[in-house]
């Protein structure tokens, strides 16, 4: 398969010429790296995580105190006793690119549905 003239293979993930995909394998510290460079690697107005907004508060706390590996947890369902919980692990991409933003300053947007 060869490229169009004038693109690369990063061109495959942008969506328009604003927006762009970064596809991860979770737990993947190569990933982890990768999704690093590429935060890095041009300036970005924001990113969009896959996470919902309730969780960015918790969750971007949690980053401040990396290396310290931990969990934010939130109740799904108080009666059935249901939680759901982000690992806050810099091995995990998407962890990592929140970070990555943190440290550049760069705007982030928690934009995964509610679980609530």
């Amino acid at each position: 398969m060869t490229e169009a003239a004038g693109s690369t293979a990063s061109d495959i993930f942008a969506l328009s010429a604003k927006i762009r995909a970064f596809p991860v394998i979770h737990g993947s510290a190569d990933y982890a790296l990768a999704v690093r460079d590429a935060v890095l690697s041009e300036r970005f107005d924001c990113l969009a995580v896959p996470l919902p907004q309730s969780f960015q508060e918790t969750c971007e706390a949690a980053i401040r105190d990396l290396p310290v590996i931990s969990a934010v947890v939130q109740s799904v369902d108080d009666e059935q006793n249901e939680y759901t919980y982000i690992p806050i692990d810099p091995c995990q991409p998407i962890i990592r690119a929140i970070k990555t933003a943190i440290e550049e300053r760069i705007p982030r947007a928690f934009i995964d549905l509610e679980m609530r």
